[in-house]
């Protein structure tokens, strides 16, 4: 009978522990939410960044969009942060981060994606997400997924049941 009860105690304390290290796999926190407002010009980067480095961006405003929102990544080892900025005056290509997103310690084996995701097979660039890449065009591993919002120009968490993304790369051939 003991026997059974510490084998009881054994899987729940490995079900416990282990789901909240799943559960920590992806980290978010709001330590750069003091960005938000802040102006920059393009080709600088916004204050307070902290050591991290540029490592890419892209429009994700529909062409019929006036106002341009741009996605910027910044990275510090396996940190990310995320700003999402609009243009708000086109003569001196000044912009405001309207919102941020960082991701802590991003695990080995699994990769950020923005511009590239689709929701039901539906491409939409404004969808940013955590997968683990397949041997396949689009990988459907999807751990976690965002979207940003036109109406309120905010980043908002969304189900990463049926968001899928672009393997850039993939099935390449090359001949020599």
């Amino acid at each position: 009978m003991y026997r059974s009860f510490y084998f009881f105690i054994l899987i729940s304390l490995s079900i416990f522990f282990g789901c909240h290290t799943i559960a920590q796999s992806i980290q978010t926190d709001n330590d750069f939410r003091h960005l938000i407002g802040q102006t920059f010009k393009v080709g600088a980067d916004p204050d307070s960044l902290n050591n991290y480095q540029y490592t890419g961006g892209s429009v994700i405003t529909p062409l019929e969009n006036r106002n341009m929102v741009i996605i910027t990544e910044y990275r510090l080892n396996q940190n990310i942060l995320i700003t999402f900025s609009r243009m708000n005056n086109t003569d001196e290509e000044i912009f405001t981060i309207e919102d941020v997103l960082h991701i802590k310690d991003l695990q080995p084996g699994w990769e950020f994606k923005s511009g590239l995701c689709r929701q039901d097979q539906a491409e939409d660039a404004s969808i940013l997400a955590i997968v683990n890449p397949e041997q396949k065009e689009y990988s459907n591993d999807v751990k976690k997924a965002w979207r940003f919002t036109w109406q309120t120009m905010k980043l908002e968490e969304i189900p990463a049941k049926g968001v899928d993304c672009l393997n850039e790369g993939f099935d390449l051939s090359f001949s020599s």
